[in-house]
Formats: structure tokens, C-alpha cells, sequence
């Protein structure tokens, strides 16, 4: 902020300041005060006896210019001692008696460090105006404006404090963690290998390059120059959390805790030493360790999201599964960032939960865990994955198609994982599709079943009970026999081809096929029934009834058993049994299409009673 007024502005003087404890410079500033009254007296006999107009004056401007300077120096020692109140009475007293860029700079760097940046900034311009070579002015200047968040305007004034003087390490250091700042890493690494040049005592610099060595993965660089600012400043919190962090990056994980246990005996209140130290004691195995870390670090901030988060993420790697939702949805609700609520971690949470209430029978539950998940990030594929599977194992074969497809889609790798169930929930359309007589549209499930995953044995088996529903019976054959290669263990592709051999008049085909689905299933009632109906056509009653009777007991409401019995009966002429059976049938089946048919064998049974 330029000054407008050229008059020097007198700052108070904090009377609390303690007085100087320095007795030597005391003494000293004692020693020069008669040089005042000497000074003066020698001015005041000069006027008298030159009597020259003009004269007094100007001898009176060389006074206050050398007291000016008196009081700059002496304002300089008391900073220097740190005597800040003292020093800006002194600096007062110069600017009071001359304008001067030493004595503005002077004050300004006390006003700065008094907490006064308004003031300081106006000294700083000052100083500038009166000298606008000083190069300390535009440094000091540049350092408010980077600490307003003004970096173009800080740059320009580092940079002209360097051209002034090439060998101002504090510039080369401010500029170079604005270049840091503004994602500049090269020139940010110049500037401070410069300030290191010219001050290889400079601890910042040296800090501040191993960051950003750091944030450019090299490792070795990084090391060594946070140790050197250590060998330099032992007590520097900041410099042990960095070489910390590079330590478990490097598997040092001993190093390390030693690294982020000094930070803390330094600053005992640094919140970021609790959570990386929490963080290294949940990967090694001390959990108890790493929950005292996260409450402490919840202590110091309890609104810091990645508290929680990090806390969420050790509950998470010990299997405790509703803590660590719990902190992640504090987390979530202290931050909605988007990077936060992507986190994968969180998603399989969710997702974690949702099998465990499977598990527990809790369907509902394992859906709402489900779709948390793939609200708080509809880009994770596997959420999609798991709520397809529970839609399909609940028969919402549309929701699972869709959310199969929407897995694949974001992770094109699912693909191998899901195309199997993709594929079983189109065989259910297209079954569902069969029984309802839409055969174009069963036909084209089952194809696409087929295109989705070639080796689904179910797919072929539906697709041969269209063909063999259609009378296509080679074609059915084929459809079933590649079912039974795929899949020697499914039952129903054995009944319906053993079916077809059966309508094809291929007897024994068909009764090797209904005794290789008994010995597959023994409790399978289809199975016997459509066996008995071969051994009937194959005349062999006796085996025909065992099989009728086997059927009957394992469904008792299975009609057609009843029908094929009744006609063994009354072929083997046991009236009475035929007419029971009959009408067992009719009974089973009220709507049964040969019922008109039925009625009329039971009513001659009767009359033949």
C-alpha cells in the first residue's frame, strides 16, 4: 500500500516491553550521550561566530541527520537483541528526525514480526520511494505480498532483490517456494540450490528442497537434504514428519516411527505426526498403538475428515467392518470432497457389509449397503456387480442385466467375472420367455446367452427345449448333447433327449438316458415316470408300475403318474385300480385337455363293474 504522506508516522511504542537486558549496549548508548550536548553546542558557537545566513540551518540538518543515524543504528541493536520495544522507540526518534529507507526498512521488518503487516507494508514503500535501490525493501516486501497471496507481485520484488543483490539467499528461498507453490519445480529447484549457494547454512532451504525433491519421487535426494537440515537444526518437527514419510516409503518402518515419535516430542500437538504415526502403527500390526494415535489427532481437530478416515481405513484392515463405516461416514459428512467419496476403500466397505448381511439373511440390508456404495461412487464397478447378483438371485432379471452391463462398462475387466451370470440371467428371461409363448424372444435370450458365454451349458438346454417344443428334434439333439459335454451332471438335458428318443420310437436311447438321470438324481420323480413309460411300451409291466408307483410316492401330486398308472391297470385288467387312478388324475388336473376323454374311460369302467 504506496504511502501518500511523506512526513514520517510515528508508531507506538508497546510500554509493555521489557527493558534492555543487555547491560553492554546500555552502556554503550550511555557513553554517547554527552556527544549530544557537545554536538550542539559546537553547532550554536559556529552560528554565532560565522553569522552566515543559512548557515545554522544547515548545520542543525547534519545534527538531526547524524542523530537520525544514531538512532537507526541503536533501533538495529535493540532488534538484533531482541528487544523489539526499545528498538521501535529508538527507530521513532530517527524517523522523527529524518526521513530515512534504513530506519523505514528497519521498522518494518519489527512491525512485521510484531504482527502489524498493514504497517510494516506501508514502511516497506517508504523505504522504496526514498531508495528505490534497497534491495532488503523490495525482499521485505515480497515476503508480505506472498503472505497476502499476492505471487506475481512477491515474485516480481524477490526477483528484483536478487538483481540488486545476486547474493540475497532469503530471496532466492521465497522465490523458490512460490515457484514450488505455482507447480514450478525446476525453477523452484534453482532457486533454492542458489540460496544454498550463497548461505549453505540456510536449515529452510534445505527443507524446503528435499520437499520438493520428495514430490518428484526422488527418494535419495530428498533424505539427504532433510538430513542436513536437521544436522543444522535438531528441533526441526517438520523436517522428522517428511523424513518419516520418506522412511515408510522406503520400508524403514522402525526408522520411521523413531522419525514420527521426534516430531512429536517436538510439537506435541501436531496433528499430521499423530495420523501418519497412527497410519505406520495400523500397517505393522500395533492397532491398539495406532487408535491411541487417532483419538489424540481427534483431540487436537476433531472436524478433520482424514482423521476418520484413516482411523476407518485400520478398523477396515481388522475386520471391523461397522467402526469403520461409522468413521467414514463422519467423514464424509466433514467433507463432501469428491476425491473423498471416491475412495475405494470407502465403496468396499459398503460393499463388505452388504455379503456380510447376505450372510445374516438380511437381504434388505445387504441392498441398501449395496447401493451406498455405488452412491457415494457410481464409478465403482464392482457395487454394480454385487447389487446385479442379488437382483438376479431375487429374479429381477431386467435390474441385473442392467447392472451387469454397467459393471462391465466401467470395468471392462469385470467382463470375465460376469459375463457367466450376465449370461444365466438372459437363460432365465428366456426361459420365463418360453413358458409364456413369446418363443422369438426366448429364442433370442438363449442366442445371446450362448454369444455371452459359449460354455453355459443351461443356455443350450434352453434353447433345445425351444427346438424340441418347435418339433425340431435334430436340432434340439445337438442343443442337448452339447449341454450334457458341457455339463455331464445336468439332469434335464438327460430327460428331454431322453424324451425325444423316446417320441422317436429310439427305446433304449431313452431309457439310457432316464437311468443316467436317476443315477444322477434318485429322487427325481420326472425321471421314473418317463422311464415306466418305456418299459410300458417296451411291454414289461412289472418294472413299468415300479417305476409309476416310485414317481407317485416321491410327487404324490404329480398327475401325469397317476395317468400313466391307470392305463398300466386297466391294460392289466385291474378295473377298479384304473378307475381310482383315473380319476386321482382328474382330480390333480381339473383342466386337464383330455378330460372330456377321461370322464368317458371311467364311465365304462363303471358299467363294467
Amino acid at each position: 500500500m504506496p504511502v501518500n504522506d511523506s512526513s514520517p508516522v510515528k508508531i507506538d511504542v508497546d510500554s509493555s516491553q521489557p527493558a534492555p537486558q543487555n547491560y553492554a549496549i546500555i552502556k554503550a548508548m550511555k557513553s554517547l550521550l554527552p556527544l549530544k550536548s557537545i554536538l550542539l553546542g559546537l553547532i550554536s558557537a559556529t552560528t554565532l561566530l560565522l553569522g552566515i545566513a543559512g548557515a545554522s540551518d544547515r548545520l542543525e540538518m547534519v545534527g538531526r541527520h547524524y542523530w537520525a543515524s544514531y538512532y537507526t543504528y541503536q533501533g538495529r541493536t535493540y532488534h538484533e537483541a531482541g528487544q523489539l520495544g526499545q528498538a521501535l522507540a529508538h527507530l521513532n526518534n530517527a524517523l522523527e528526525l529524518a526521513d530515512s529507507a534504513v530506519a523505514y526498512l528497519e521498522r518494518g521488518q519489527i512491525l512485521y514480526i510484531s504482527g502489524q503487516p498493514e504497517l510494516a507494508l506501508a514502511d516497506f514503500e517508504r523505504a522504496l520511494e526514498l531508495e528505490p535501490g534497497l534491495a532488503q525493501a523490495h525482499f521485505w516486501r515480497g515476503r508480505l505480498q506472498a503472505e497476502a497471496n499476492q505471487p506475481l507481485i512477491a515474485v516480481a520484488d524477490f526477483s528484483r532483490a536478487i538483481e540488486l543483490k545476486p547474493d540475497l539467499a532469503q530471496a532466492y528461498l521465497w522465490r523458490g517456494r512460490l515457484q514450488a507453490e505455482a507447480n514450478h519445480p525446476e525453477a523452484a529447484l534453482l532457486d533454492f540450490d542458489q540460496a544454498l549457494r550463497f548461505d549453505p547454512d540456510l536449515v529452510e532451504a534445505y527443507f524446503r528442497r528435499g520437499q520438493l525433491h520428495a514430490e518428484q519421487k526422488r527418494p535419495e535426494a530428498a533424505l539427504a537434504d532433510l538430513d542436513q537440515a536437521l544436522l543444522r537444526n535438531p528441533h526441526l518437527a517438520e523436517a522428522y514428519l517428511q523424513r518419516g514419510r520418506l522412511r515408510v516409503e522406503a520400508g524403514q518402518e522402525q526408522l520411521a516411527l523413531a522419525d514420527f515419535s521426534q516430531a512429536l516430542d517436538l510439537l506435541p500437538n501436531l496433528v499430521e505426526g499423530y495420523l501418519e504415526r497412527g497410519v505406520l502403527y495400523s500397517e505393522t500390526g500395533y492397532l491398539a498403538k495406532a487408535m491411541a494415535d487417532f483419538e489424540r489427532a481427534i483431540e487436537l481437530d476433531s472436524g478433520l475428515a482424514q482423521i476418520y478416515l484413516y482411523r476407518a481405513n485400520a478398523h477396515y484392515k481388522y475386520g471391523h467392518l461397522e467402526e469403520a463405516i461409522a468413521d467414514y461416514e463422519t467423514a464424509l459428512n466433514l467433507d463432501d470432497d469428491p476425491s473423498l467419496r471416491t475412495d475405494s476403500r470407502i465403496g468396499h466397505a459398503y460393499i463388505r457389509q452388504g455379503r456380510y448381511r447376505l450372510r445374516e439373511g438380511d437381504v434388505a440390508g445387504a441392498m441398501a449397503s449395496f447401493e451406498r456404495a455405488i452412491f457415494l461412487n457410481p464409478t465403482m464397478a464392482d457395487a454394480y456387480a454385487q447389487r446385479g447378483r442379488l437382483f438376479f438371485d431375487l429374479n429381477q432379471l431386467n435390474e441385473a442385466i442392467a447392472d451387469f452391463h454397467k459393471a462391465i462398462e466401467l470395468e471392462p475387466d469385470q467382463a470375465m467375472r460376469l459375463k457367466p451370470k450376465l449370461a444365466q440371467a438372459h437363460v432365465k428371461h428366456g426361459q420365463a420367455a418360453l413358458s409364456s409363448g413369446h418363443r422369438a424372444r426366448a429364442l433370442e435370450k438363449f442366442n445371446l446367452a450362448i454369444s455371452l458365454s459359449p460354455l453355459l451349458a443351461e443356455a443350450y438346454l434352453g434353447r433345445g427345449q425351444l427346438y424340441y417344443q418347435d418339433g425340431d428334434f435334430p436340432q434340439a439333439i445337438k442343443d442337448f448333447d452339447k449341454a450334457i459335454k458341457l455339463n455331464p451332471a445336468l439332469v434335464e438335458s438327460y430327460i428331454f433327449r431322453g424324451q425325444i428318443h423316446y417320441d422317436s420310437g429310439h427305446l433304449p436311447a431313452a431309457l439310457a438316458d432316464f437311468n443316467r438321470a436317476i443315477d444322477l438324481n434318485p429322487r427325481l420323480a420326472e425321471a421314473y415316470r418317463r422311464r415306466g413309460q418305456v418299459s410300458y411300451d417296451a411291454g414289461d409291466l412289472t418294472q413299468a408300475l415300479i417305476d409309476f408307483n416310485q414317481a407317485i410316492e416321491l410327487e404324490p401330486a404329480q398327475a401325469e403318474a397317476y395317468l400313466d398308472r391307470g392305463r398300466l391297470y386297466y391294460q392289466a385288467g385291474q378295473l377298479e385300480l384304473a378307475m381310482a387312478d383315473l380319476e386321482q388324475y382328474l382330480k390333480l388336473d381339473p383342466t386337464a385337455p383330455d378330460r372330456t376323454t377321461i370322464l368317458a374311460i371311467i364311465e365304462n369302467l363303471k358299467g363294467q363293474k
